[in-house]
């Protein structure tokens, strides 16, 4: 039998419920544009529930460091960080989904810009999407901050 170490989160360097913590989770939210990561790599458009740590560094509150999961995803994450044998499998084009495969985490060249998709219609659609959200994140990014609806109430 194995002799295991087991996996102990620390205690949280912002709680869940402060608003400091609300604020950057509105942002991952944002950015990740309401969507689960993993489940975005495998073609699927599933919303996000959950802000992980991408390197479990609970103290690490940057944005590059946090990405929106679904909750299925973050459990598999987060066994695989456990130890656990998780098979994450592959998307469409036969990329691995597990996000500390090496291949994902080195620079790649997006699939869609591959000389062999060049004349493919489905990759110029993903092309232009890629950049419509990478447009449209430009845009929110330099909008006036808009007040809440809640402002006000006591």
């Amino acid at each position: 039998m194995k002799n295991h170490t087991l996996y102990k989160p620390k205690q949280r360097a912002i709680p869940l419920n402060s608003r400091l913590w609300q604020k950057i989770r509105q942002s991952v939210i944002a950015r990740d544009s309401g969507l689960c990561q993993i489940c975005v790599k495998r073609g699927l458009t599933v919303s996000g529930t959950d802000v992980d740590h991408i390197n479990n560094d609970g103290d690490d509150n940057t944005l590059d460091n946090l990405m929106l999961l679904c909750h299925e995803c973050h459990s598999l994450k987060t066994a695989q960080d456990m130890g656990k044998q998780v098979n994450w499998g592959c998307d469409v084009h036969g990329r691995p989904l597990d996000p500390n495969h090496h291949w994902n985490k080195e620079k790649h060249t997006a699939w869609y810009d591959l000389p062999e998709w060049k004349d493919n219609k489905y990759a110029q659609v993903s092309k232009r999407l890629a950049e419509l959200r990478k447009n449209h994140e430009k845009v929110l990014d330099e909008a006036p901050p808009t007040q809440s609806h809640l402002s006000g109430r006591s």
